[in-house]
């Protein structure tokens, strides 16, 4: 028999789930031996009939078990557990090196397996997402333009901004929230910029600053394009939250 599915570690909770957009469950205190072993064979007997209901189930656990929207959900850690040829197996990411669970005594199978999840995410690496993010962009006027991420494309609405600390911080704080809505919900890219009355042309060889929210309270900066007029092809930056003035010299750098 072989199943698969996924322990996440996401906000310092601990969840197992059959994979993304299926179904999960909480693994509440101790989440480091026996429980969580429990849980990961509780929820590896279901039947994969119960969760294949156009990602309902996906939503429920995200909303109701975790506590965020689906569109939050992005664990700092996630570690692949399946059973092959009666071997249990543990591995973070898909070419991750695997460990294996010797033979044990079945009674001892929920404690074994826990801990050997356990192990194999205390030494992995945090991946800490993005939140909320937005691009702010050069014209060749000199002004600044600040548009919201979504799913990894530009929208609207088109934020403008003057190249000193007070003006760009007050547009990124009032885009940022832009960034942290549905896809469909902001304008397309083209429509954004003819609203706020942009020529796109004016973006041609713009430096950029990509802005990311972390969920550490933190912020990710990945500049490209130009810096003191000097040209680099990129440099990235991690500070404090993009609400602190300490960050606007580096949006402007």
């Amino acid at each position: 028999m072989n199943v698969w599915g996924e322990v996440h570690v996401f906000q310092e909770r601990t969840f197992v789930t059959r994979g993304r957009f299926t179904t999960g469950v909480a693994v509440e205190g101790d989440a480091s031996g026996a429980r969580l072993g429990e849980a990961i064979l509780r929820l590896y007997a279901l039947d994969p009939d119960s969760y294949r209901d156009e990602k309902a189930s996906w939503r429920a656990f995200c909303e109701d078990v975790v506590g965020v929207p689906v569109r939050r959900y992005h664990p700092e850690k996630s570690a692949r557990v399946y059973l092959r040829d009666s071997t249990w197996h543990v591995a973070v990411g898909p070419f991750g090196p695997e460990a294996e669970m010797p033979a044990v005594p079945a009674i001892d199978v929920p404690h074994e397996l826990g801990a050997l999840v356990r192990r194999v995410l205390d030494a992995s690496e945090p991946r800490w997402p993005a939140i909320r993010q937005v691009m702010i962009l050069t014209l060749a006027t000199g002004r600044l333009i600040v548009m919201p991420i979504v799913r990894g494309s530009l929208v609207g609405p088109v934020c403008t901004a003057e190249p000193e600390t007070a003006s760009l911080l007050s547009a990124v704080r009032a885009t940022l929230p832009e960034s942290d809505r549905e896809w469909g919900e902001n304008p397309e890219y083209v429509e954004a910029l003819a609203t706020a009355g942009v020529d796109g042309k004016l973006l041609n060889g713009c430096a950029t600053v990509h802005l990311e929210e972390l969920s550490t309270d933190s912020v990710r900066l990945t500049g490209t394009g130009s810096a003191h007029h000097r040209p680099v092809t990129e440099r990235s930056w991690l500070g404090p939250p993009a609400t602190s003035p300490r960050c606007a010299p580096r949006l402007r750098g």
